[in-house]
């Protein structure tokens, strides 16, 4: 729409452009008199909405928080930066209305919706219809905007609306996983998610590993005459809080076996966390006469029902496997600390969150030899495998059940490493988006 009015105005002159716009305000279907006042004769349910001038502000978009479409990573990373932004920073928070033709702030309440879940319910903004038009301003884009109307406004708005954007990134997995996704519309809209991307100024990967994947997207955007955004990785915060003995003794009761050392696995049953490769290496290593028990944490997923059914198989066998829906965030440092060793196979992800807290806690670590978990695994503390080899994997926890010295000095790896806090991703994140 934005270029179209352009075109029209550089054909015809800046007022065609009102006739654009008045054509694209009202339902067609509606008849106005020849000499009728549009200033005082439009129905009650369009009406004029009140339009605000925003210059060189910060906005920070919301409206993909409450959508269905996004990385795994997205609601706690948004939750912290969006948090502490508006305690530091007081940016304008906005959201898409119009079916992704318009901005419209969001208020306190509406905000704490969003962050929440919540979200809202329909395509027009819950509170104030007032129409932002932003100019000179930056704005922050912390999801991949996948509706195309919103994309389309998104791009207008870059190319023409006197505002540079910039945006958090997480991951690639829809064009580098191993196989589809189990719905192939989110390949799709991810797809299209990077035509917004592609006019960012600036783009902030999770981890380093994420960072090359932008970089070689940004490289292949030459063919098309485009430069794509600036990428600065800035990686999350692994920042766990304390937990009390009673948290420790609940979460052992549920998971532990006396005497038995606790193989630990943390994550969703999607393909690409490898947990039927997993279950393989761990009937591998029960095979050999070792005694442990594997906890798989973690729902939800394309393997979710194939883990499920080989667990169950494994059990009648006599093995000592649970399959354990959730625990809570707040609980997540004694659950690592029950853990003899955290075994992370992962085909790909943005960031190894389960390995980084694993490592803080002072828990040894298997995990893959290349991308995010490699680079989580940085600074020692972890034995790393090739994933898809499960007598590799198998091999590497053997050695940590079996050597008590290296488990010690797998565990003591990390203990000189600073935390990372939440406070310090979210102030680094606001400098590599903002540039200020």
């Amino acid at each position: 729409m934005v270029l179209a009015a352009l075109r029209r105005a550089q054909v015809d002159g800046p007022t065609a452009v009102f006739d654009l716009a008045l054509d694209r305000a009202f339902d067609r279907s509606i008849d106005f008199a020849p000499d009728a006042d549009l200033r005082t004769d439009v129905p009650d349910h369009l009406g004029w909405p009140a339009v605000e001038v925003v210059a060189d502000a910060v906005l920070v978009d919301l409206q993909g928080v409450a959508g269905r479409h996004r990385p795994l990573l997205a609601p706690f990373v948004v939750q912290a930066c969006a948090e502490r932004w508006a305690r530091d920073h007081e940016p304008t928070f906005v959201r898409w209305g119009g079916r992704g033709t318009s901005l419209h702030r969001v208020d306190a309440t509406e905000r704490a919706a969003a962050l929440s879940g919540g979200g809202w319910h329909g395509d027009d903004p819950p509170g104030d219809r007032t129409v932002l038009v932003p100019w000179r301003c930056t704005y922050l884009l912390l999801e991949p905007a996948t509706e195309r109307n919103r994309v389309q406004g998104l791009t207008g708005l870059l190319l023409h609306g006197g505002t540079t954007g910039a945006g958090l990134g997480f991951d690639f997995s829809p064009m580098t996983d191993h196989q589809p996704s189990a719905a192939p519309h989110d390949d799709a809209h991810f797809a299209l998610s990077l035509a917004a991307t592609r006019e960012l100024a600036r783009v902030v990967p999770v981890s380093a590993s994420v960072a090359a994947e932008y970089e070689g997207w940004r490289h292949a955007l030459a063919g098309s005459g485009a430069t794509g955004p600036e990428v600065l990785p800035v990686p999350l915060a692994v920042d766990l809080p304390t937990v009390d003995d009673a948290t420790g003794q609940a979460l052992r009761d549920r998971l532990g076996v006396p005497g038995t050392p606790l193989v630990l696995v943390v994550g969703d049953h999607a393909p690409s966390s490898n947990h039927l490769g997993v279950l393989h290496a761990a009937e591998l290593l029960w095979r050999r006469g070792l005694a442990f028990h594997l906890a798989i944490v973690g729902r939800g997923g394309a393997d979710a029902r194939a883990v499920g059914e080989r667990a169950a198989a494994l059990r009648r066998a006599g093995r000592l496997v649970e399959l354990v829906d959730h625990v809570a965030p707040e609980d997540r440092r004694a659950l690592y600390g029950l853990a003899h060793v955290v075994l992370h196979p992962s085909l790909g992800e943005a960031f190894a969150t389960t390995v980084a807290e694993a490592r803080s806690c002072g828990t040894p670590v298997v995990t893959s030899a290349f991308g995010a978990m490699a680079e989580a695994a940085t600074g020692g503390g972890a034995l790393l495998v090739d994933p898809r080899d499960a007598r590799a994997v198998a091999d590497a926890v053997e050695r940590i059940l079996v050597v008590p010295a290296l488990h010690e000095r797998l565990a003591s790896a990390w203990a000189d490493e600073p935390v990372r806090t939440w406070d310090a991703y979210a102030a680094e994140a606001w400098s590599a988006l903002t540039g200020r």
